[in-house]
């Protein structure tokens, strides 16, 4: 309520007082000063206690009254409604209130200049008070056989033709014709109104009034979205904002052109015209998760409001927040352990982009909270089956950082040879069991399984059935701690040329039967 401005001296703020500003001035003879200012000690100036210092845009005694100062208290043709805004008498328009604005004469219909209040001064071949009426001096004013339509330009009645309406009308003969009987055009969505999309045109061979042309849309319902000049034939954008594709339901329109001559009897023809709105990239995806403190899993939820990729959503983890890629987020956006995780806070900044050709992405801050040492997550089982009668060439698995392996099969229909089939897991603590099992097989050539660093390789089984000659088997396992048996039994056979393992750096080797 003040500040120090010497050892136990205060300065008190407006409306306090007291030698440490805690007595509170009191102004309510001024009506607390209508809200709009303090209450002030002032005894020098008026003799009285209490007064009222007003805020900007506020005046008298009690700061009841606005205050228009700034804007020259509206110049006289107005009046003050808010601090420093005016309401501007008839004919007056402005901040101040100082511009003719001759709006009883509407605004001199675009065509003239208001010079005094109420007062237009028309441009050439524009006439009457408010500009309106246009002339036709040029052409006869159409030898009174018409309309004086635009400047200069007449509009004949039925009998007459002619640039003044001098001339009598020719027979119409022909029909305006379509260069197409259909056009096809496409249309981003984000095109404002006037932005011309295509143009039709149609041909007449008569002359005169008979071989004038109009155009027109058939449809009235497509008003609000398209516009076809009745004399260029352009059909445009009817309005800013009409073609939105996540707000339109229909994504395509196919609607009918008419273009009708001026003879007499008039002839006409129709063509079809078809436009596909096409999406652009024009939203973000939005987080639906909020920042804050979440415990593995987090399932991270965003959309985007575009369609087809430019509404599909792309998870990742900044390098920034995760260098050492203790993380992985899913394509569905699960945020799981790629690694052991010890106690304590983590704060990541995941990224949601989508896939348009011009990508927009968001990003989201948040912390996981670990209090209890996290292993790696286990990722789902995968089974390959072969359909293929006569050789399964490969087939590969690949398993990135998962706390175990429950199980990987592959399973060949009759086939006379498989050739390979190689299961490759990168770092895991477990792997417990590989099961190779083909089919009616003459020849099993070589199953191998290289598992990368591990703590644990339980065991691999491989069980051929009747076969002519399974020449090796060979497993070989890299940086284990245990390798506790590996066991190949192979059914009735002809020979059984090797089996070897081969084992890399381990502590221990328990048994090979």
């Amino acid at each position: 309520k003040g500040q120090c401005v010497g050892p136990n001296v205060c300065q008190c703020f407006g409306g306090y007082e007291g030698f440490d500003c805690s007595i509170l001035l009191d102004c309510s003879h001024l009506n607390n000063c209508s809200k709009n200012g303090i209450c002030v000690f002032n005894n020098d100036v008026t003799g009285d206690t209490n007064i009222c210092s007003c805020y900007l845009g506020f005046a008298g005694s009690n700061c009841s009254q606005y205050d228009c100062s700034d804007v020259n208290d509206c110049s006289g043709n107005g009046a003050c409604m808010e601090p420093n805004l005016c309401s501007c008498s008839s004919g007056f328009e402005g901040a101040m209130c100082l511009d003719l604005s001759c709006e009883t004469r509407s605004r001199c219909s675009g065509n003239g200049m208001c010079v005094d209040y109420e007062k237009c001064q028309c441009i050439d071949n524009w006439i009457g008070l408010s500009c309106e009426t246009p002339t036709c001096y040029d052409v006869n004013n159409c030898s009174s056989n018409g309309l004086c339509v635009s400047p200069n330009k007449c509009e004949c009645f039925e009998q007459y033709d002619g640039v003044n309406c001098t001339e009598e009308i020719a027979v119409n003969l022909n029909t305006p014709i379509f260069l197409n009987e259909s056009y096809a055009a496409v249309v981003s969505e984000n095109r404002g109104k006037g932005f011309v999309i295509l143009t039709v045109s149609a041909n007449d061979s008569d002359h005169g009034r008979s071989g004038e042309i109009s155009y027109s849309i058939e449809e009235e319902n497509i008003a609000n979205l398209f516009m076809i000049s009745q004399d260029s034939g352009e059909i445009t954008v009817a309005a800013d904002g009409v073609l939105d594709y996540e707000s339109i339901s229909q994504k395509q329109f196919t609607f009918t052109v008419g273009a009708i001559d001026n003879g007499i009897p008039t002839r006409s023809s129709e063509a079809t015209v078809t436009i596909a709105v096409k999406d652009e990239n024009d939203n973000c995806p939005v987080f639906k998760t909020f920042p804050g403190n979440y415990k593995i899993p987090v399932e991270i939820l965003a959309n985007d409001d575009d369609y087809g990729d430019n509404g599909q959503i792309q998870y990742s983890i900044t390098e920034e927040s995760d260098p050492d890629q203790k993380f992985f987020i899913t394509s569905n956006g699960t945020l799981l352990a790629n690694s052991i995780l010890r106690p304590g806070a983590y704060l990541l900044t995941i990224v949601a982009q989508d896939q348009g050709v011009i990508p927009c992405a968001r990003e989201l801050s948040l912390t996981v909270v670990v209090d209890v040492i996290v292993s790696p997550n286990v990722l789902p089982t995968t089974t390959l089956i072969s359909t293929e009668p006569a050789s399964v060439m490969s087939s590969t698995i690949g398993l990135q950082q998962s706390s175990s392996l429950q199980s990987s099969t592959i399973v060949p229909e009759p086939s006379s040879s498989l050739q390979s089939s190689t299961i490759v897991s990168e770092p895991s603590s477990s792997l417990q069991s590989i099961t190779i099992v083909p089919e009616s097989s003459s020849s099993l050539q070589s199953s191998t399984i290289i598992p990368e660093p591990s703590s644990s390789l339980q065991s691999s089984t491989i069980v051929p059935e009747p076969s002519s000659s399974p020449q090796s088997s060979t497993i070989v396992p890299e940086q284990s701690s245990s390798l506790q048996s590996s066991t190949i039994v192979p059914e009735p056979s002809s020979s059984l040329q090797s089996s070897t393992i081969v084992p890399e750096p381990f502590s221990s080797l328990q048994s090979v039967p």
